[in-house]
């Protein structure tokens, strides 16, 4: 066991303390991590990682909070970096459905209720509408295309 926690009004609340356990590696690692994090470091993780002038602020309304400075966090650190720009396309479409783009997204980790385990993402390069077909299948994707580009086709009159 590396924390103890108790549960109060539906919710679990760490207890005070680590317990170290000899058989987990890292254990004392991990339990200096929760007890020397500060509070304001708390804070910053359960609010989605705000900047320390909005956790300023919010100290400033609420006596909970420390004021303290975050240090920058790996996911802040992440969140930050930019990625190089795509190059310009050199296609352009002049009319709906003359150049569409097509990906399929999956496996997800969260199963629909009715089972779809993949999405399908069809782009009309002209007028960047997009549509998203489900499905439970990779295979799927066959049998979803030829049924967009019938419907393509006798909705708009185009091919």
């Amino acid at each position: 066991m590396i924390e103890a926690a108790r549960k109060y009004h539906d919710l679990f609340y760490l207890t005070s303390g680590c317990i170290m356990n000899k058989s987990i590696p890292n254990s004392s690692l991990y339990c200096s991590v929760l007890v020397n994090n500060t509070t304001c470091n708390l804070w910053h993780m359960k609010l989605s990682h705000p900047s320390n002038k909005i956790l300023q602020i919010l100290a400033s309304q609420n006596s909970s909070i420390t004021s303290s400075v975050v240090n920058a966090c790996d996911a802040c650190a992440f969140t930050k970096q930019k990625c190089l720009p795509y190059i310009t396309s050199i296609t352009k479409s002049t009319h709906f459905f003359e150049l569409i783009h097509v990906h399929i997204w999956g496996l997800l980790l969260v199963i629909s209720l009715d089972g779809f385990k993949y999405f399908l993402t069809i782009v009309d390069d002209f007028s960047h509408f997009t549509w998203i077909l489900f499905l439970k299948n990779k295979t799927d994707v066959r049998t979803s295309l030829q049924h967009f580009i019938l419907f393509i086709e006798n909705k708009f009159h185009a091919s």
